[in-house]
This record gives C-alpha cells, structure tokens and sequence, in this order.
C-alpha cells in the first residue's frame, strides 16, 4: 500500500498545491504589462493564497507525522522529507529575494 495513513496524502496534496500555485504565479506574469492586468493581478493574489495555504499545511501535517507511530523509521523520515519541501522551498527563495 503506497499510503500507510491520512498524513502522508496531505503531504502529496501539499506539494501538488506548491506546484500548482507556481504554476498560477508565472502564467498570471503573462499578463502584466497587458490590457488584461487584472488577470494578472488576481493570478498573483490566488497564488499567493495558495502558497500560504501550502506552507501552513505543511507545518501543521509535520507535527502529526512526527507523533505518528511508524515500524519503518526511513518511510516516516522519507514523508517528513517530502512535507518539508514547500518549507525549504520558500526559505530558499526568500533568502535569494531579500540577500
């Protein structure tokens, strides 16, 4: 069985949203110096709603899968891993943005 519980699909819901709200970022870019900014602008505000969404669940998901009971400590560190992804995501492009 690919998931052993509920935490691990939100990890995966969790880097599906990442991906899509990038996704939504950069299309939006299209329209910015356009007749249609506001296409734009309501991509930008959508995707950053979804980014916050992505990195609040991803925290919240990270304390269950880290009280949850695994037999298998390389599968509960591997999910740990891949919710921690959209965290190190955004540290990541927040350092380059701002230094």
């Amino acid at each position: 069985m690919l998931f052993k519980n509920k935490f691990e699909k939100f990890a995966i819901i969790v880097c599906l949203l990442l991906f899509f709200g990038s996704l939504l970022a950069n299309i939006s870019e299209r329209f910015r110096f356009t007749e249609f900014r506001c296409f734009y602008l309501m991509g930008k505000i959508s995707s950053l709603v979804l980014l916050l969404i992505c990195l609040l669940w991803s925290g919240v998901n990270i304390l269950f899968l880290f009280h949850e009971k695994y037999d298998n400590k390389k599968r509960q560190w591997l999910w740990i891993g891949i919710t921690l992804f959209p965290i190190l995501f955004f540290g990541f492009f927040f350092f380059i943005y701002f230094f």
